[in-house]
């Protein structure tokens, strides 16, 4: 009795220590799931800084650009202002000197007519700084779209790498869950077939049977993986083809580089203009300055005129040609304006076609993915299914038909005369025998025009020896009945042959021929 109670405390004691063992388990498992959860936070929050720096950094690098800009159109505004300063200096020195000159009448035409070319002169040259600036603007502005476009294939590269990355992470896992699985359902047929296997006579059986149960199961379950990469492959084939595609800012840029060079050779031409305006200038100053110094102003008037006369003229055409000249520019401009907003209406268009394409290809991915998940007999049939190819014939001519024709209808005249002539030589005269003369006279042959058979009563009989002899069928056949022969003849070595013509008949058509 002391031996059970002590026995008994033993086991209270043991329950109590089980108690306070489970307990404290239960209490460092809370604590550690609070501190993964804690990790997971940290991590999460972690995260999260790092998106937000990027961003910021993003931020910090759209400022500056945006500052770079200001800079630079600040400088092209100073540039500007100086230029103008400079060209209204000039023109102030000319005005001076011209104002400080004594002139008559006559003479104050001229030096008007030269100072409204020397403000169309001026006006060209403002003209063509504008440009100039307008030129360097659309290059900054190219330079700025490179860089940009730059900047997002890094960002693309990177979140492709990203992408990648996670999909090899989850597909380690994966693998790794399987291999458990996989472990697990091994050690529970293992557990089952040594539970139920005892002492009987087809443990063996079993044993192979689990065996071939594990590698049945192994297989499966590779099968299952290699189609889930292979599904994996596919739709990052369709993602990278889909973001391949929505690259095509370049082709903008291109058509952004053909308008700067087209402007830029249009500044060229018109500096080449400007340049030869000064010496048209240079010359009529010359032309004043020496009828001056002459002094045969009184004198020569009429040549004074007749020059006036002649510069009028020519001034008109002037402001003709102008007049034309702004009047295409208007049209090119207007035409310019169709032209841009065209290509933008495009260039949305085209832009709206691969946003659709790109949403196109996530759907059937979505698709390819539920069907995989709840119809994959479905699928293995739809790739075991071959596809068939059309092929196109190649075109052939009028006159390789022809000659294919022709060829055809001469083998086809040859296989008949061959057939004619191999019935004829296949013709077998042993079995035959002759008729009576009334089946002569009642039988009825029709004869044509072209061809006619007859049978000759002299045949060629062949001795076992090799030798030939000539005679008729009545005699073989008397031959036969008697059983007399000169020589002994065998069977198999007699042959009859006979060679058929055909012929046409003199005469008694209805008639045979006799034999």
């Amino acid at each position: 009795m002391d031996s059970i109670e002590e026995l008994k405390q033993e086991v209270y004691s043991l329950r109590n220590k089980l108690a306070t063992a489970t307990s404290q388990e239960a209490w460092y498992n809370d604590e550690i799931a609070q501190l993964q959860t804690m990790r997971k936070q940290e991590s999460e929050i972690q995260d999260a800084l790092k998106e937000e720096v990027i961003r910021l950094q993003r931020k910090i690098g759209i400022l500056e650009e945006d500052v770079e800009q200001q800079k630079l159109a600040e400088n092209n505004l100073k540039s500007q202002v100086q230029s103008l300063e400079k060209l209204m200096e000039s023109n102030k020195t000319m005005n001076e000197t011209l104002s400080h000159s004594i002139m008559t009448e006559d003479n104050t035409h001229l030096m008007n007519e030269m100072c409204s070319l020397q403000n169309e002169n001026t006006q060209l040259k403002g003209e063509v700084i504008e440009i100039r600036h307008e030129l360097q603007g659309a290059s900054i502005e190219v330079e700025n779209l490179k860089q940009k476009l730059a900047n997002k294939e890094q960002e693309l590269e990177e979140l492709q790498c990203q992408i990648t990355t996670y999909i090899n992470t989850i597909e380690k896992y994966r693998t790794e869950i399987t291999e458990l699985n996989t472990h697990v359902d091994v050690l529970q047929m293992e557990t089952q077939s040594q539970t139920g296997k005892g002492n009987s006579l087809f443990s063996e059986v079993e044993d192979r049977r689990v065996k071939a149960e594990k590698l049945v199961k192994k297989y499966q379950l590779s099968n299952q993986q290699l189609n889930q990469q292979n599904h994996k492959l596919k739709m990052q084939m369709f993602t990278c083809l889909g973001l391949s595609k929505e690259k095509s800012d370049d082709v903008r840029v291109g058509q952004l580089e053909m308008k700067v060079c087209q402007l830029q050779e249009e500044n060229k031409q018109l500096l080449k203009q400007i340049q030869c305006a000064p010496k048209s200038e240079v010359v009529l100053k010359g032309d004043i300055e020496g009828i001056l110094q002459e002094g045969e102003v009184t004198s020569g008037g009429d040549y004074v005129k007749y020059l006036l006369s002649i510069i009028k003229a020519n001034n008109e055409e002037v402001s003709k040609l102008k007049n034309e000249v702004k009047a295409q520019k208007l049209l090119l401009l207007a035409e310019k304006d169709t032209v841009f907003s065209l290509e933008r209406k495009q260039y949305d268009i085209e832009s709206q076609r691969e946003k659709s394409r790109a949403l196109y290809l996530k759907e059937k991915l979505k698709v390819e993915e539920l069907r995989a998940k709840y119809e994959p007999e479905k699928m293995k049939n739809d790739t075991g299914a071959k596809k068939g190819k059309l092929e196109k014939l190649p075109s052939v001519s009028e006159n390789s038909l022809k000659e294919e024709r022709i060829e055809r209808k001469r083998k086809e005249s040859s296989r008949n005369v061959t057939e004619f002539q191999l019935e004829e030589s296949a013709v077998n005269i042993e079995n035959q025998k002759p008729d009576s003369a009334e089946k002569r006279a009642g039988c009825e042959i029709e004869y044509k025009k072209t061809k006619s058979v007859s049978l000759s009563d002299e045949i060629k009989m062949m001795d076992s020896e090799g030798g030939v002899e000539i005679g008729s069928l009545s005699q073989r056949d008397n031959t036969e009945s008697s059983g007399v022969c000169e020589k002994p003849v065998k069977s198999k070595g007699r042959r009859v042959t006979n060679i058929v013509k055909a012929e046409i008949p003199d005469s008694k058509v209805n008639e045979c021929s006799p034999q």
